[in-house]
């Protein structure tokens, strides 16, 4: 039995006609193919129409239940892409009833959202993890993908976050960016430490790859620095040569990981996984134990967006010595704020940090405190 048209099962937020929502995401399709490639899109996610319409349960933060109908746009065994009206905060946790490719089934599958990007208008692109992968055989007709010398191709997760890479290898660059963006990820690209250490200053970034030799300053000095400067995210050496003597000085310098040239997508696979999927809150979404009072919830989102830019501020003050004064005053007001939106933890680490400050602890002890906060959030 299909959902398609049956919106008293779920709110249709998307407000838009069946050819419309066929035309945006023929529009959509069309995009992809001219920016990445047909082949390569046909390899990660096989299109999914699921009737005009499925089913999704979805728990908001604070933990509130509210059922949608949503466009599906693609499919893989461990994932879902699908159009929906709304915002969606990113670890999400949800639910959604699958419609098997003859249309006489409903199977559920569980996962939370990965990946919320607006289209245009009202619209939102929504990637979903499935908890477990699927047979895609059930949804969709010639589900096995084969790479060109024959072998079943590598399911790529969908991934979220911002990564730097510094690398003087044109070469290099455009086949790591081609490989992360591939994931979802976005990346910035330096040619040498001193251009890596200026967009640092300029930007956040989840997690930084590093040539072992780059011009001007080596990757070991890149990371020294870095770390020096209280950069506490994954940094990832880059060498055609895993034994090498620049990838040891990189280690002790406190890289870690390393990736060896060619790259190789299960290692990124596996390595952006780890580290990026904690980045983007491993742990869950950021929830508000007052979301359940709906006048509070359009004060929630507006204290969240303005979060993140003070969490990225303070983290920027951590990063040299002599501003505890500025320190103190961000971790004194995220004190006296974050409870009153419904979020005790992080009022709980701030004060943390404001008696660190006022025993004169040491700059690490406040950068590791500050790791808490920042998974927190």
């Amino acid at each position: 039995m299909s959902l398609s048209g049956q919106n008293d099962k779920g709110v249709d937020a998307l407000r838009l006609t069946d050819a419309e929502k066929d035309a945006l995401i023929t529009q959509m399709n069309r995009r992809t193919a001219e920016t990445y490639g047909a082949e390569l899109r046909q390899e990660e996610r096989l299109p999914y129409q699921g009737g005009t319409g499925i089913l999704l349960k979805l728990q908001h933060p604070g933990g509130s239940m509210c059922n949608y109908l949503v466009r599906p746009r693609n499919i893989s065994s461990i994932g879902l892409g699908f159009l929906h009206g709304n915002f969606l905060y990113v670890g999400s946790r949800a639910h959604v009833q699958l419609i098997t490719k003859d249309g006489d089934a409903e199977i559920p599958a569980s996962g939370k959202i990965v990946r919320c990007q607006h289209v245009q208008g009202h619209v939102h692109e929504i990637g979903m993890r499935f908890d477990q992968p699927i047979d895609l055989q059930l949804f969709v007709n010639n589900c096995v993908r084969t790479t060109s010398d024959g072998q079943e191709s590598v399911e790529l997760p969908e991934l979220s976050g911002n990564v730097l890479y510094a690398d003087d290898l044109v070469d290099d660059q455009e086949l790591l960016r081609y490989h992360l963006t591939n994931l979802g990820v976005d990346v910035t690209v330096a040619e040498n430490g001193m251009e890596a250490m200026e967009k640092l200053g300029e930007s956040s970034f989840d997690m930084v790859f590093t040539s072992v030799a780059l011009p001007g300053m080596t990757g070991a000095e890149f990371t020294s620095a870095m770390r020096e400067k209280g950069f506490v995210r994954p940094i990832i050496a880059v060498s055609p040569d895993a034994d090498s003597e620049e990838v040891q000085q990189t280690k002790d310098a406190g890289c870690t990981d390393i990736v060896t040239k060619p790259f190789s997508i299960e290692k990124l696979i596996e390595i952006c996984t780890e580290h990026l999927s904690a980045a983007g809150g491993a742990g869950g979404p950021l929830m508000s134990t007052e979301w359940g009072n709906t006048k509070m919830r359009p004060l929630i989102i507006s204290f969240v967006s303005r979060l993140e830019r003070n969490v990225r501020a303070l983290e920027s003050l951590l990063q040299t010595e002599n501003n505890e004064a500025a320190i103190k005053k961000m971790c004194t007001d995220l004190k006296g704020s974050a409870g009153g939106y419904g979020y005790p933890d992080i009022t709980r680490v701030a004060t943390e940090m404001c008696e660190l400050l006022d025993e004169q602890g040491e700059l690490d002890a406040l950068r590791g405190k500050f790791g808490e906060l920042d998974q927190l959030t």
